[in-house]
C-alpha cells in the first residue's frame, strides 16, 4: 500500500506503482535498499506475504541493463527486483521457498 499526500490510500499490485515514491536506483548500494524495501512490500500470493527484508539480505548483480537484486530466506521466499539503467524497476518476484506438505 501507498499513503499520498492527501491520505489517499493505493494498493501496490504492478512494477510501476513501486516507481511512484521510490528513490532512482544509481548505484549497487540503491539497488539493494530499494530491493529490500521492495521485497518487503510485495507479497504475491497465500504462502508469501509482506515482511521485513533487511538489505544485508539482498545480493546486487550489475549488468549492462541495469541491476538484478536477489534475496533468498530458507523455508520462506525466493525473491527478484531487477532495475534497468534508468534505475526504474522492471520487474520483481517473491516466490514460496518452503517445505511442501505432505
Amino acid at each position: 500500500m501507498r499513503v499520498d499526500e492527501e491520505g489517499r490510500i493505493t494498493p501496490l499490485h504492478e512494477e510501476e506503482d513501486y516507481n511512484l515514491g521510490m528513490m532512482r536506483v544509481t548505484t549497487d548500494e540503491d539497488a539493494k535498499i530499494c530491493a529490500a524495501a521492495i521485497l518487503s512490500l510485495y507479497s504475491s500470493d497465500d504462502r508469501v506475504s509482506p515482511g521485513i527484508v533487511a538489505a544485508k539480505e539482498v545480493t546486487v548483480t550489475r549488468t549492462e541493463n541495469g541491476w538484478s537484486c536477489s534475496a533468498h530466506r530458507e523455508n520462506a521466499f525466493q525473491g527478484e527486483v531487477v532495475f534497468d539503467k534508468e534505475g526504474k524497476i522492471v520487474s520483481v518476484t517473491k516466490t514460496y521457498a518452503g517445505p511442501l506438505p505432505s
